[in-house]
């Protein structure tokens, strides 16, 4: 559901991505602005995909039956703890010191922070091999007679290593936050994958868009003090790279999203196929004869039995709660790709509808192919990754202010103070807007609404039992105070019934009571 609605709304920012791209080609005085003209459409889009999908979110929510899912949620089966009395019920339960789950939470960002230092050492590396290989007389090694001049094979290689490095590291990191995780000992389902989120989001950040924010915003401090002992034809000081800094943004972007969709299939789809036929290859290899037959009493068909619907799928790859967030966590990095540097790479957008609607029919084809069938569970929202998407669009904002009016030839003449004031203002108004349309449209539509408290009105009434208005009220003194309406005999709907002779009635009684 989330990956329809995303993919829909990425429609409409890829045709004006598109557009702004154009402008990008053909510069002039009118077309300069459109990078600022972005940045307030891609913050204002930002905005109002994050509110239309809350909205649709408790839509499906209701149709759904999930309104309080996690108010009733079990304890998760890994919780382990010594059991107590409860202070509550009196019965027992499993109890963890919150002074241990500290400490052990301690741990686990000591290291995540111990890896984090790790990946960005290798970054820093690949940037100063650059760097290095770009000094004369470098350069000649990678002037291959096949590469046109125009082309920078340090940089190209740069970018593959860099998006390569970016992927890998993240798969890598999942087992690990996994484990960290696991040994936190959460107790409920959602406080689980709450606290996943938050590690996994803290160091993909990081790993994912460290390299462009250094690219974008800060690649004259390290190259200056590297060039110390080299020649001074590389050298640069900080924001002084423009139009420079724009277009190494799009080609690094560019390049990770080529890299990210060719070895997420890779790891998706292919491996997970070539391991599926070779447990099925090795266990044809490895049967007998003495095996069972699709039919014995016919020797023309003398071919082994086929294998049952739930042999079949015991055969492939589970489908589980981690497949689902991992898919989740490509999704919030994309949404951070497309909004984060949009300004330098206007058409990002649309290299992601593209990538998404490739990935709706791959995922599609290894749902039934490579994996088990799923497991259907219940979920009332889609948790902390709503808050994830919020706070990278906030940062989003920050981030392509400053490239407009640090980076980009927009401002590039003008003094240092009034860069800043302008940041200032268009920070200032794109937050401003972005609080104003939050609190305006309604994450909850009023139908919705006013089914929700249909529900439950009705779940009070019936199953809590909940007394209503009029109960105990004096109903006899009502009655009493009543007051009868006059009735006139002129009235032809009225028909005077007179009263049952009693006498009568009593005989009747006696002559039915003889035998």
């Amino acid at each position: 559901l989330f990956l329809g609605s995303y993919a829909t709304w990425l429609f409409f920012a890829a045709i004006v991505g598109l557009i702004v791209y154009i402008c990008y080609l053909f510069p002039n005085d009118v077309t300069i602005f459109s990078s600022l003209f972005m940045v307030i459409f891609m913050s204002l889009w930002a905005t109002f995909f994050l509110q239309s999908w809350k909205a649709k979110q408790a839509t499906a929510k209701m149709e759904w039956g999930m309104a309080g899912f996690e108010e009733l949620e079990a304890e998760r089966t890994g919780f382990v703890g010594e059991l107590i009395h409860s202070p509550v019920t009196g019965m027992e339960e499993p109890y963890f010191p919150t002074s241990e789950k500290i400490k052990r939470v301690i741990l686990s960002y000591l290291q995540i922070s111990l890896y984090l230092l790790y990946v960005l050492t290798l970054n820093a590396g690949i940037f100063y091999a650059q760097a290095y290989i770009s000094r004369y007389p470098y350069q000649s090694v990678f002037a291959f007679s096949f590469f046109p001049k125009s082309w920078n094979l340090p940089r190209i290689l740069t970018n593959v290593t860099l998006a390569a490095v970016i992927q890998l590291t993240n798969d890598l990191f999942m087992p690990l936050a996994s484990y960290l995780n696991t040994i936190e000992n959460h107790r409920t389902e959602t406080q689980f994958e709450d606290n996943l989120i938050a590690k996994v989001f803290v160091f993909q950040f990081v790993n994912s868009y460290g390299a462009l924010f250094y690219v974008s915003m800060i690649q004259g401090t390290v190259p200056e003090q590297i060039g110390l002992f080299a020649e001074p034809a590389w050298r640069m000081t900080r924001f002084d790279c423009q139009p420079r800094c724009f277009s190494d943004t799009g080609e690094l972007l560019a390049t990770i999203f080529m890299v990210r969709l060719v070895l997420g299939n890779v790891t998706e789809v292919i491996v997970p196929y070539f391991r599926l036929r070779h447990r099925q290859l090795k266990k044809l290899v490895l049967s007998t004869d003495a095996d069972e037959y699709e039919n014995p009493f016919d020797t023309t068909l003398m071919r082994k039995r086929q294998i049952s619907p739930a042999e079949e799928q015991f055969e492939k790859d589970p489908y589980n709660n981690m497949s689902l967030f991992n898919d989740y966590a490509e999704l919030v990095i994309q949404f951070g790709y497309v909004t984060l540097f949009v300004s330098a790479f206007p058409i990002a957008p649309l290299f992601a509808c593209v990538n998404n609607i490739i990935e709706i029919r791959v995922d599609g084809w290894k749902l039934v192919h490579n994996n088990r069938r799923p497991w259907p569970t219940g979920a009332e929202d889609i948790g902390t990754w709503e808050d994830v998407l919020t706070i990278v669009s906030i940062i989003a904002s920050i981030t392509n202010v400053t490239m407009v009016t640090e980076t980009s030839p927009l401002f590039s003449a003008r003094p240092i103070w009034e860069r800043l004031l302008i940041f200032i203002f268009l920070e200032t108004f794109l937050v401003g807007i972005k609080l104003f349309l939050t609190a305006y449209l309604d994450e909850i539509p009023s139908d919705v609404q006013m089914q929700n408290e249909r529900q439950d009105f009705y779940a009070r009434k019936i199953i809590l039992n909940e007394r209503d208005e009029q109960e105990g009220k004096d109903i006899e003194k009502d009655v009493e105070d009543f007051e009868e309406p006059n009735v006139y005999p002129s009235d032809p709907q009225i028909v005077e019934l007179e009263p049952p002779d009693e006498t009568g009635a009593a005989a009747d009684g006696a002559d039915a009571s003889e035998p």
